[in-house]
């Protein structure tokens, strides 16, 4: 066994470095090698932390623009313009109207049954047409979809 001072420390060398003892012999002074490793152990660890912080305020921004584009999308959802058809069957709807007086009152706002529907022999007048069970039920069908976009 061999021993050195260095700074006051003395080592003491057993069989290799890992078995490395280390007294201190000097009254203020503090190894060296101790230091440096708690400095490097302190480095690593704000690194990591660093790291961390950085990592978290990117999520951070990637959910706020993730936010934004929900908004945004929601914001700019293109309204779909009623037609006149619409506007006509909402008014009626708004005002309870069922059965016959339905169909007239479709009628006296000047609205004709689908040109489709006429295509497979319908009237154009609603009032005509709902006198007809197969048409009166096409007509019921067309105002509740109305009424159901109304309520959406």
């Amino acid at each position: 066994m061999t021993a050195r001072k260095v700074n006051h420390t003395s080592i003491e060398k057993s069989a290799g470095p890992a078995n490395d003892r280390r007294v201190v012999t000097g009254s203020t002074t503090q190894d060296h090698t101790e230091r440096q490793a708690s400095t490097e152990l302190q480095w690593e660890a704000e690194k990591h932390a660093f790291r961390q912080l950085e990592l978290m305020e990117r999520m951070a921004r990637l959910v706020q623009t993730e936010i934004t584009t929900v908004k945004t999308a929601i914001r700019n959802t293109p309204t779909t313009k009623l037609t006149k058809r619409e506007k006509v069957i909402r008014a009626a709807i708004r005002q309870g109207l069922h059965g016959i007086e339905y169909a007239e009152y479709l009628d006296h706002r000047r609205l004709f049954t689908h040109e489709k529907w006429q295509l497979d022999d319908c009237p154009t007048r609603y009032s005509r047409a709902y006198e007809i069970p197969h048409w009166r039920h096409q007509i019921q069908r067309e105002k509740s979809r109305v009424a159901r976009r109304m309520k959406a």
